[in-house]
């Protein structure tokens, strides 16, 4: 891993949704993306946990989440995924919370993804946004 590692930033619909209510800054993306950047490079963070989700496991699904922690309250949801095709990190945000209802919005997460697999599975794996 070289210090010139392309990261892109994205945020899902849902989480900008809950950004722009909290009036996040740019700042403290900046944070959440530093904090994922450490912690794919193997530096240990005491802000940067990885979520245990047992309903993906019990299925065979290990899934790259985490929690980032941005200070007393807020909490952010992330993947963090290295892309070896076009060798970059992708850094998804999915959701944020700064009044530690961190377990509505796990849930809320896994709810999306099971209707999104749901959804696939009834169309043949097809996927239309």
């Amino acid at each position: 891993m070289d210090d010139d590692l392309r990261v892109v930033l994205q945020v899902t619909r849902h989480a900008h949704k809950q950004l722009k209510k909290e009036k996040i800054t740019s700042k403290e993306l900046e944070l959440i993306k530093n904090n994922c950047i450490s912690m794919f490079r193997g530096v240990p963070s005491a802000n940067v946990h990885k979520l245990k989700l047992p309903q993906f496991n019990r299925v065979g699904i290990e899934t790259t989440f985490y929690i980032v922690r941005l200070g007393l309250k807020a909490r952010a949801i992330v993947s963090v995924d290295y892309d070896d095709l076009f060798e970059q990190l992708l850094i998804t945000v999915y959701g944020y919370t700064k009044n530690h209802n961190i377990d509505k919005m796990i849930s809320n997460i896994t709810e999306s993804f099971y209707q999104q697999n749901k959804f696939l599975e009834e169309n043949g794996g097809r996927y239309a946004d």
